[in-house]
């Protein structure tokens, strides 16, 4: 029961991974992102 939970997410990992490698648009929001969080991360730490 828990084997195929697991492996069902994983099936679900690798299929939104291949959606992510193919969206460029999704890649600029997320680098912009983490640029703005380590920003913050410096002025507060």
């Amino acid at each position: 029961m828990v084997f195929q939970q697991m492996k069902n997410l994983l099936d679900i990992l690798e299929e939104d991974w291949k959606h992510y490698q193919r969206d460029t648009e999704l890649h600029e929001v997320l680098d912009k992102c983490g640029r703005e969080a380590r920003k913050l991360t410096l002025i507060y730490c």
